[in-house]
């Protein structure tokens, strides 16, 4: 008689269990699905834009920048981190794939502003040609670039521009240091990381040849303090391979971790 009972129940209750099984297996799958679907659709377009940045190095006279910024457009719409500027993430050593002016900043800077400026995109973005800008960039002239790397670690930013010189049989590195802080951005608009270089050296050799302070602007406020050149880098992508960042200059940065070269 019991068992019988334990059969009718087993019976009424059996499809009702199974149902409440199934439904949150499949919703499970279908989470899986989507975020394997977006990482791989992520890596598509980082794929896609190392392909347009390869195809623009092999033409260095090509002025059509377009498509690098569509690439980079979907790729940013796809931002896997929150609030990159602020993301531990950003720490550590990067190499620039890729730089080019893609737009015209903003005018209506005072004297000292625009000196700054210009300061800023001397160091940040044309010293670092003189030992090579971009890794793949080798060369066919008595210096050849090693690439260019990054490190953000602790409130600080180094760019080191590696080179080598053949007929010397030496290497070098082009370093500019400064300071890194996150600061509020405009009304509606989100925090973004500013940068001042405080100083400059040339090593060659394993030797340092010289060094330069960099502390050469009027701090605003402080008539009597100096300060270095200063610039805005707003980051835009950031994964644990990919970083793409603006510059306040117009030029946008792209660049990868070491073991992803």
């Amino acid at each position: 008689m019991l068992q019988r009972e334990l059969q009718l129940r087993n019976k009424k209750a059996g499809p009702q269990s199974i149902a409440s099984r199934a439904v949150p297996k499949c919703r499970c799958n279908a989470r899986t699905r989507s975020s394997s679907d977006v990482g791989s659709l992520i890596a598509l377009k980082k794929a896609e834009l190392r392909q347009t940045i390869r195809e623009l190095e092999a033409t260095p006279s090509a002025s059509d920048t377009s498509v690098l910024a569509s690439k980079i457009k979907a790729l940013n719409d796809l931002n896997p981190t929150p609030n990159p500027n602020e993301s531990p993430k950003l720490n550590g050593t990067w190499v620039l794939l890729y730089t080019k002016k893609l737009g015209q900043a903003a005018g209506g800077a005072d004297f000292f502003q625009a000196l700054s400026g210009s300061l800023y995109e001397l160091v940040y973005k044309y010293l670092p040609v003189l030992g090579g800008s971009a890794v793949g960039k080798s060369g066919s002239g008595a210096v050849r670039s090693r690439g260019n790397f990054q490190t953000f670690a602790a409130n600080t930013v180094i760019n080191e521009s590696r080179f080598e010189i053949p007929a010397l049989g030496q290497d070098g590195v082009i370093c500019v240091e400064g300071t890194a802080e996150v600061v509020p951005g405009g009304a509606g608009q989100p925090s973004r990381l500013k940068a001042m270089f405080t100083s400059f050296s040339l090593t060659l050799g394993g030797k340092q040849r010289f060094r330069l302070p960099l502390t050469v602007l009027p701090t605003p406020g402080s008539p009597f303090a100096l300060s270095g050149p200063v610039g805005y880098v707003d980051t835009s992508f950031l994964d644990d391979e990919l970083r793409i960042s603006t510059g306040d200059k117009g030029s946008v940065f792209i660049a990868v971790r070491p073991k992803f070269l």
